[in-house]
């Protein structure tokens, strides 16, 4: 064993009431944080620097996206049947974060290093795949595992909440310094390397910084978290899945309605936010008057958020339950959409917009990413098996496949108008489709995930699933003793 200190059977400290410490949550929540440096500019930053920096039209990039989804259909289906197939002395979720570190890296450097003297056609090839690459396959290899890591941790239904909130608040600072800093560090290494001259070649250092930044936290992850609920005693005696189980499971998943109501939701509520994401840099340089602006009052956003989440979203979580946490954090989402219809030029009134989104989406993911691993507990219950890696990958697939179609819509919708690349002044026709695709279609998927979740009620039915699989673990060990 090459790193003997971080198998799963390792002594980890956990309070004498069973609770989880503070540093192993927070490390936990390091690993989305990580994830958030190759995913956060995978949105509307990818999409600025491959239009405005390597010249691909939007509308190429738009169909590269969703294009890109179809393999990612096969891709999370084929990684989460290996996350549950492996066996391993560091766990089945935690040995994938220690694989796939220095990949995440490497990817992350390939997916901003187009080659500019290239002819478009070969420039466009080398997108496609260096982003097949780095989303369907590297993110995917790294973030599912580590996504179903939560429900190996603990089963406890506040833990696990516990456990969202440090995931959202860390994936919340990711995200945003990854938006906001990364303009910022472009321009910088341009003006004091480059004298001033626009080059790719900025973007490439930007994002290796990012990706050793990336590998640290990984290991961080690994060193302060352990499996639990499929190991006794730090080891994993589950037999591997054959073919026919897998194909068992997965025809469980769908008969699994909780997964599914999440699922379509989680999916809605993906699109929804990469819609807003794609259209955001560009909404910013044509009605706020510049690109970064947008990653600064995020930068705002995420400092409320992370208010949210400190002190008011774990009593919210408890006392409403996570469902209807996330119907709160989606009505404050709509509300902001609909301010920045009403004053679409205002820096003043965007700041505050800025702020009650913030306040929205303190809820939103948070919720919905501690309500996964209960599906995983009501399929057990069900069907007597436990499918983390299958149930994590169905979501995985629903949030990508949503990542593709949401920007889809944006550019595509943009496109039809007559956008120009890099023109100083679009026409109103494309004025109108940028404020829209920023408000209007984002705001279509928010009202999808509303009707999916009014039929989620898995969190009144918890305690009592969790007290019977807690009957159902001790019979079987005393059948096991004897």
């Amino acid at each position: 064993m090459l790193f003997p200190k971080l198998a799963n059977n390792a002594p980890l400290a956990v309070r004498p009431d069973g609770t989880l410490t503070f540093k192993e949550k927070f490390s936990y929540g390091l690993g989305d944080f990580a994830c958030q440096l190759l995913l956060g500019p995978a949105g509307g930053l990818l999409i600025y620097y491959y239009s405005e920096y390597v010249g691909i039209d939007i509308s190429d990039i738009g169909m590269i996206l969703l294009l890109s989804r179809v393999l990612d259909g096969v891709i999370d289906i084929m990684v989460g049947v290996m996350v549950d197939r492996t066996r391993s002395p560091y766990g089945r979720q935690r040995v994938w974060l220690l694989r796939m570190a220095i990949p995440f890296m490497i990817a992350l450097i390939l997916l901003y290093s187009v080659p500019l003297d290239w002819d478009y056609g070969w420039k466009l090839m080398y997108v496609f795949i260096s982003y097949n690459i780095a989303i369907p396959v590297i993110y995917t290899c790294t973030n599912l595992p580590y996504g179903s890591l939560a429900s190996s941790i603990t089963q406890d239904y506040g833990e696990r909440a516990k456990l969202s909130i440090y995931r959202m608040l860390l994936a919340a600072v990711g995200g945003s310094f990854a938006g906001a800093a990364t303009l910022y560090i472009v321009e910088f290494l341009q003006d004091t390397f480059f004298d001033g001259q626009r080059t790719p070649l900025a973007w490439v250092i930007t994002m290796t910084m990012y990706g050793v930044i990336a590998v640290i936290l990984f290991y961080f992850v690994v060193a302060n978290t352990r499996e639990r609920t499929n190991c006794r005693n730090g080891e994993d005696t589950e037999a591997i899945p054959d073919k026919k189980d897998i194909l068992i499971g997965v025809s469980e998943l769908f008969k699994n309605r909780y997964w599914v109501f999440l699922t379509v939701g989680c999916l809605a509520l993906c699109a929804a936010e990469a819609a807003a994401g794609a259209a955001g840099t560009y909404y910013s340089q044509y009605f706020l008057g510049d690109p970064k602006i947008i990653g600064v009052y995020s930068l705002y956003g995420t400092i409320v958020r992370l208010l949210m989440l400190f002190f008011i979203a774990p009593i919210i979580m408890v006392r409403w339950g996570k469902r209807n946490s996330v119907l709160f954090g989606i009505a404050f989402v709509l509300l902001s959409f609909a301010l920045r219809l009403i004053f679409p030029y205002s820096h003043e009134m965007n700041l505050v917009i800025t702020l009650i989104n913030g306040i929205g989406q303190a809820f939103t993911w948070t919720g919905i990413f501690a309500m996964i691993p209960d599906t995983v507990e009501y399929g057990e219950f069900r069907f007597h098996v436990r499918r983390e890696g299958l149930s994590f990958a169905g979501a995985s697939f629903a949030m990508k496949m949503a990542s593709g179609i949401g920007p889809a819509a944006t550019t595509f919708f943009v496109s039809s108008t007559g956008y120009v690349n890099g023109a100083a002044v679009q026409n109103a026709q494309t004025m109108e489709a940028i404020l829209y695709s920023a408000t209007l279609i984002p705001a279509l998927f928010y009202l999808v995930c509303i009707g999916s979740l009014l039929a989620y009620r898995l969190d009144k039915e918890y305690p009592a699933i969790l007290k019977a699989l807690a009957i159902r673990y001790s019979e079987k060990e005393v059948v096991e003793a004897q």
